[in-house]
């Protein structure tokens, strides 16, 4: 389907008389509140381009938009006067098909919303608004500029329909339409009582004239319609081909102009309710027809011939307005000529497709399918394989042709293989390497296709492999494949479950038990056939070896023997090693009256390989224990609460168990404690060491007067007042206690030496002042107290002077204390605020400012939650 497209035109030019100052349409509809109450809205759209008149009601206007009432049988009720409108710019862009169009018009909606209340009656009420007058320029009513509009709803009797709420329309038709290019526009409306809806076009209502052109109370109806010109009705309102015409079920209005200029339009929408008609909502409104850019339109045609077996395609362009083009032809290929020639490679249907792009950015597309004659296409499929008889065996095939009479030319990497009328080829044994083959395919008109498939072929592989180097029953061994041209690996080792397809070029095995074992190897690869090696393995009886271990003993006077039980066949190799011993011989069978240099534990290490070539080994330890020392050190003055450590420096025993006293009455049990001493004294300390095994079981050690602890000394002080305010900030520090000497630390940076001092405060806030005391034995002791420290001052310069000389350039006030809130405010000698700031920092500058008198306002609040409000005037002087 052919798509059109508009774009952005800055160029078009619109006559000025074709939008005159004058109503372009309007429409009334209302909503039921409850109670005889109405919701009436108002819509009227006038031409504003020219400054004409404003709307009835608005700022400028002759006077107020009124509202006629009159009964159902066209009497005479009473004019209301509606409220100013709302008033709103309509876009008059032209959009919706290819960028959109510039309209050089100005149309505003005028939007009046009022609540009435009409008793009930039988005849309904006719809700009515006049005004003239409409567009001179418009063509299809006759005297268009001395005829006005008339807009009415009609609200039936709520004793025929308790609820009625009228039709309302979903959109705004557009401002202009695009001559010669299709309309589609939504006109439908919405009903929220669930009426059905009737749509048709209707002849707009005539009203009032140009020497009356606001009438004070509407004329009463019936009401004249306008006066189509020759060759245009009610059902032919505008020049158009298709005409237009709307949809009675859905409003979806149809149609294309075809004469530039401007039209009335009449639209009615009629609400039934089961079967009844209920009421009519009549909307006219103005379309302005103009010529708009040329729109690209893609056509083309196709010629199709056989020319050397390959299927050519001349394509011809017919396409309108579009200088460059886009051409897809299906096969992955394009083309951006205006009328390619293009060869199709193999037959079949293929979608083309065109695109026409004009100057402005617009395109369109077409598409047609067409089919081309095939010739012979052959397809190769991928290269196959087999073993057979441990022989390689590679086969390509290629599928099925449905034509007659064909010949088929095999080439191996470029040498003719053989002729043959053959869906295949089988060969045993291809050369080592890369290789491509081909067929051309020739039917009996000589024409040809060809098809190609490129595929190596892997060196055999030769399986092998290492590690039968004597093992024994339980034993690890590490096999290794010395294979090549290998792509994959598969082991087995002649018992149950050790069959090992894991690709692993290294494989740890464990032998269950001594016996006769065939060790198998195969080795593959893509496309060739597979290789096996194999050997036989024996696996010799297990080996083990033990020794019994000498009880611990002391280590004056220590000896040993060593003698290895176990399962192993000599001769063997034996290697010892024995920690710290001394007469050792490390090749020995055994050893006897084996001494150690020093107490503790020692480690036995043997290792035999036996005659098999089976090898086991032993590890172990015993003890030897030294004469147990019993000792310690400690440093041991200092002031209370002084925590002393004791460093133990015992030396032999073994499993030792340790027992303090701290001469306080207090114990310990582990090797190096730390005890603190709560109380002043001299002390002795002493240590207990028992030793669970060994030739000395216990000993002990004293250190008389040890540890010698002195006295804190006391601290204390009073500050009196506990509460001050920054107005008074002094108060007097007075020491409760005697010693050597006093220090006191004030959290503002502040310190003293004397024990009795008096100190003012030059800031509000809370304090905390410490005191420090030192007694003779260099002992000292703190103690702390809090002071508050309550208000703030407040200070403000009464001028500013604007000299730059460094010296009253800025007006700042001076607070002393703590503040959380801060605002201040500078007006002028009006009383207009000409600055404000919350930041305490920050300061008004006059850089501008007059001479002059200027007011201050500043309101804080202090970390003590007190508010307070300053106010007063300061002078500026140059």
């Amino acid at each position: 389907m052919k798509k059109l497209f508009f774009v952005l035109l800055s160029i078009i030019m619109i006559p000025s008389a074709l939008f005159g100052v004058h109503l372009v349409g309007g429409v009334i509809t209302y909503e039921y509140l409850g109670n005889n109450q109405y919701e009436v809205t108002l819509r009227v759209y006038r031409d504003c381009a020219g400054g004409g008149a404003e709307f009835d009601g608005a700022p400028g206007s002759q006077g107020p938009a009124v509202l006629g009432i009159f009964d159902g049988n066209n009497q005479f009720i009473e004019v209301i006067d509606l409220p100013p409108p709302t008033i709103l710019d309509i876009d008059p862009t032209l959009s919706g098909l290819c960028g959109s169009v510039n309209i050089p018009a100005c149309v505003e909606e005028g939007i009046y919303i009022k609540t009435i209340t009409l008793p009930d009656n039988a005849s309904g009420y006719q809700l009515v608004y006049q005004r003239c007058c409409r567009n001179g320029t418009i063509l299809n009513i006759v005297s268009p500029d001395d005829t006005g509009s008339t807009f009415t709803a009609f609200v039936p009797s709520t004793s025929l329909f308790p609820v009625n709420n009228s039709p309302v329309f979903v959109n705004f038709p557009p401002v202009a339409l695009c001559l010669d290019v299709p309309l589609e526009f939504n006109h439908s409306a919405i009903d929220i009582d669930g009426d059905e809806l009737v749509y048709s076009f209707c002849t707009p209502y005539s009203g009032a004239t140009p020497g009356t052109p606001q009438p004070v109370t509407p004329s009463p109806p019936p009401y004249n319609e306008i006066n189509w010109a020759a060759g245009y009705s009610e059902d032919n309102q505008i020049t158009a081909s298709p005409a237009f015409s709307i949809d009675p079920n859905t409003g979806l209005l149809t149609g294309t102009p075809t004469q530039q200029g401007q039209y009335v339009i009449g639209i009615c929408v009629k609400e039934y309710r089961d079967g009844e008609l209920v009421s009519e909502v009549r909307r006219d409104f103005q379309f302005n027809v103009l010529i708009c850019p040329n729109q690209p339109e893609a056509v083309f045609a196709e010629s199709q011939a056989a020319v050397n077996c390959q299927s050519t395609v001349d394509f011809e362009n017919f396409s309108e307005n579009g200088n460059t083009f886009y051409w897809d032809f299906g096969d992955g290929q394009s083309s951006s000529e205006f009328e390619p020639s293009h060869v199709y490679q193999e037959g079949g249907t293929y979608d083309v497709i065109l695109v026409a792009e004009s100057d402005n950015g617009c395109t369109d597309t077409t598409l047609t399918s067409i089919t081309i004659t095939g010739v012979p296409s052959p397809n190769l499929s991928p290269l196959e394989f087999e073993c057979l008889n441990d022989e390689e065996v590679y086969s390509i095939s290629i599928d099925e042709i449905d034509l007659d009479n064909l010949f088929y030319q095999w080439e191996l990497d470029g040498s003719p293989a053989f002729q043959d009328a053959t869906l295949s080829l089988d060969q045993v044994n291809f050369p080592v390497g890369d290789h491509l083959l081909s067929i051309t395919v020739e039917d009996s008109q000589g024409c040809t296709g060809t098809d190609e498939v490129s595929f190596t072929v892997n060196p055999s592989p030769v399986a092998s492999f290492s590690g039968l180097d004597g093992p024994c029953s339980g034993d690890i061994i590490e096999f290794m494949s010395t294979s090549t041209d290998a792509e994959t690996i598969e082991w087995d080792f002649g018992f149950d479950g050790s069959s090992n397809g894991s690709n692993e070029e290294s494989v740890v095995v464990t032998f269950p038990s001594a016996g006769s074992y065939d060790i198998s190897i195969i080795a593959s690869g893509d496309n060739v056939c597979p290789d096996t090696y194999e050997e036989t393995l024996i696996v010799s009886n297990p080996v083990f070896v033990e020794l019994e271990l000498p009880d611990p003993q002391c280590q004056v006077g220590n000896s040993s023997d060593f003698i290895p039980i176990g399962e192993f066949a000599e001769p063997a190799n034996y290697t010892w090693l024995i920690q710290d011993a001394n007469n050792l011989d490390p090749n020995a069978s055994s050893q006897t009256n084996i001494s150690v240099s020093q107490g503790g534990a020692h480690v036995v290490q043997l290792n035999i390989v036996d005659a098999d070539g089976c090898e086991t080994s032993f590890e172990g330890e015993f003890i030897t224990i030294d004469p147990l020392v019993v000792s310690f050190e400690t440093e041991g003055t200092g002031c209370i609460p002084y925590s002393a450590y004791f460093n133990n420096t015992t030396t032999g025993g073994y499993g030792l168990v340790y027992q303090w006293t701290f001469g306080d009455g207090s114990t310990g049990s582990v090797s190096y404690p730390y005890h603190t001493y709560s109380q002043e004294g001299v002390w002795d300390v002493g240590l207990t060491v028992n030793s669970t095994i060994g030739c000395i079981e216990s000993g002990s050690y004293f250190i008389e007067e040890a540890i010698t602890t002195y006295p804190t000394p006391e601290v204390g002080f009073s500050i009196n007042p506990l509460d001050v305010s920054i107005i008074d900030p002094t108060v007097v520090i007075t020491s409760e206690v005697d010693s050597v000497d006093c220090n006191y630390y004030i959290s503002n940076g502040d310190s003293f030496t004397d024990c009795n001092f008096s100190y003012t405060f030059d800031d509000a806030g809370l304090f905390e002042i410490t005191q420090y005391t030192t007694n003779e034995y260099g002992c000292s002791s703190s103690i702390s107290h809090t002071i508050r420290v309550n208000g703030h001052l407040f200070f403000a310069p009464n001028a500013v002077t604007m000299n730059d000389d460094g010296l009253n350039d800025f007006f700042k006030p001076v607070i002393v204390g703590d503040i959380v809130e801060y605002e201040m405010e500078i007006y002028n000698r009006w009383g207009g605020l000409i600055f404000r700031t919350t930041d305490i920092n920050t300061y008004w500058r006059p850089e501008f400012a007059h001479d002059g008198m200027y007011v201050y306002r500043v309101r804080i609040r202090d970390n003590y939650n007190v508010p307070a409000v300053y106010g007063g005037s300061f002078i500026t002087i140059r």
